[in-house]
């Protein structure tokens, strides 16, 4: 395979006619491709370096990347050239580089070693895919939920006032059925809209880096039966199974409880949601070596394995729940996965059709560092309506 790779360096830098697959590819490529030697000097670069560099070929080989680079930290290259010529293992990230204009610019890049057989770096082949209209395109949408969401944050405030308010009405307990089931509709309205308003909040707080996370020891035991009880309501509407096996001998570990309510709350309700009526849901919780491990099973509805790579994405929703018509914003994962990255920790998990899906998580039992913010996590209402 080295030597396969070697001949391809040689083939795809010399050969201009045409003739190699990998050059006509290369040549065709909408993405930027790059070939150097161990220097890291550019043997070959294919036209869309050019194009998106703002350099000739003639001003590119022969030269390094930091012809147009140079702009990230200290860390971020010292951690590249770790991993390709050190680990001599791919490297992959986003970097902000400098077109010839002076334009800066944001790329997804990929860094390969090119080694012989035995384990010699012959060069490295580096790849990028221009993201920026991508990134500014995520940052319009971002400001414009940012904006709805604290437009809508007044009104919500005034309908709750209100309703509390008329609740407390000496003639409220004559009201007829019908005009209390009115009023009930209204509530729980009112709390969907407020746990809508809640998660783009928080999701906007992770993604801005402005979350407070405060890690206080905690009794992992006792603090998801504090969200069981409290979703107590949607598990009797449904009439839920709610299965609870969690070791006796987990440790207290530093979590900020805000966060990780939210991540243990959003997955619990999932399943609720996502169950059958009077199907079941299954919440296991174990230590195995340096982690604590989550385990939230359901036997609702699968994940379709054509969908099942997207199911983390910001505002994806399954075919499965569209056609269902069970109500949700596309959110909960993608808000739950980036809780755990923060506390580090993973996440996945396993779907089988017409069977449910089980949601697994990690938190290491070194719990969670401290990070400075000047925002804390919106908590959602379970309040028995999911």
């Amino acid at each position: 395979m080295a030597k396969e790779i070697s001949q391809i360096v040689i083939d795809i830098s010399k050969r201009t006619d045409g003739g190699n697959p990998f050059h006509r590819a290369s040549e065709s490529a909408f993405n930027h491709f790059i070939i150097t030697d161990p220097d890291a000097k550019i043997v070959y670069a294919n036209p869309a370096v050019a194009r998106i560099t703002g350099y000739s070929l003639e001003e590119i080989i022969g030269n390094r990347p930091s012809l147009w680079g140079g702009l990230m930290g200290k860390e971020f290259y010292q951690e590249m050239w770790n991993t390709i010529k050190i680990k001599k293992q791919n490297f992959s990230g986003e970097i902000t580089n400098r077109r010839k204009n002076g334009e800066e610019y944001v790329s997804k890049v990929i860094v390969s070693p090119i080694l012989d057989e035995k384990h010699k770096i012959l060069g490295y082949i580096g790849t990028e895919e221009d993201i920026t209209l991508h990134k500014e395109i995520d940052k319009l949408q971002s400001d414009f939920i940012s904006v709805a969401v604290h437009q809508l944050q007044t009104p919500l405030t005034g309908i709750n006032w209100s309703l509390e308010l008329f609740k407390g009405f000496e003639d409220f307990a004559n009201l007829s059925d019908q005009q209390k089931d009115a009023i009930e509709m209204l509530e729980k309205s009112s709390d969907h809209l407020h746990d809508l308003v809640s998660i783009l909040l928080n999701v906007g707080r992770i993604e801005s880096g402005r979350l407070t996370v405060k890690p206080e020891l905690t009794n992992i035991k006792e603090f998801v039966d504090i969200i069981s009880e409290e979703l107590q309501g949607s598990i009797k509407n449904k009439e839920i199974e709610f299965i609870k096996d969690v070791s006796d001998d987990l440790p207290e570990i530093n979590l900020d409880r805000k966060l990780v309510r939210e991540l243990i709350a959003n997955l619990l309700s999932n399943a609720i949601k996502y169950s059958h009526p009077k199907g079941k849901v299954v919440v296991k919780i174990s230590q195995e070596e340096n982690d604590i491990y989550f385990l939230i099973e359901d036997n609702g509805l699968d994940i379709t394995k054509d969908q099942q790579h997207r199911i983390f994405d910001k505002f994806f929703r399954g075919d499965n729940a569209r056609k269902e018509q069970i109500s949700g914003n596309g959110l909960g994962l993608y808000f739950a996965k980036s809780i755990v990255e923060i506390c580090g920790g993973k996440i996945w998990f396993e779907t089988v059709e017409n069977k449910g899906s089980k949601f697994f998580f990690t938190l290491p039992v070194s719990g969670m560092e401290e990070r400075k913010g000047d925002v804390s996590v919106t908590p959602m209402r379970l309040n028995g309506q999911v």
